[in-house]
């Protein structure tokens, strides 16, 4: 049986990942993601940096690394768009799913309203 092209897709996430809430959140704890010493290295190797010169997200997509991290990594880097990768070997730092949820975890207590 044939599978779908979207049944064989990574698992986008949660959509909280991809909110203007996450968005700010990450962008005021950019210092603290970047001394994270739970985050990983992972290499971009030349050929795959070539194929996917202008393209970060495929890059990250190929990786297996799932596309609701793939802003995330982008702006740890340094980057403010995925065109601007420059196809270049590159070591990028990738927070571990770990930070995700506890990241996740501290806008949500915030967001709770008191009855």
């Amino acid at each position: 049986m044939a599978m779908s092209v979207v049944s064989q897709m990574l698992g986008s996430g949660e959509s909280f990942y991809y909110s203007p809430q996450w968005r700010l959140l990450v962008e005021t704890h950019l210092t603290w993601l970047r001394t994270q010493t739970v985050s990983d290295s992972v290499i971009i190797d030349h050929q795959l940096a070539y194929k996917y010169e202008g393209d970060l997200f495929g890059a990250l997509t190929e990786l297996g690394i799932p596309d609701y991290m793939h802003w995330t990594i982008m702006r740890l880097n340094g980057l403010s768009s995925p065109t601007e990768f420059r196809g270049e070997a590159a070591v990028l730092m990738v927070p571990q799913r770990s930070t995700f949820t506890s990241l996740k975890a501290m806008a949500e207590s915030r967001q709770r309203k008191i009855t």
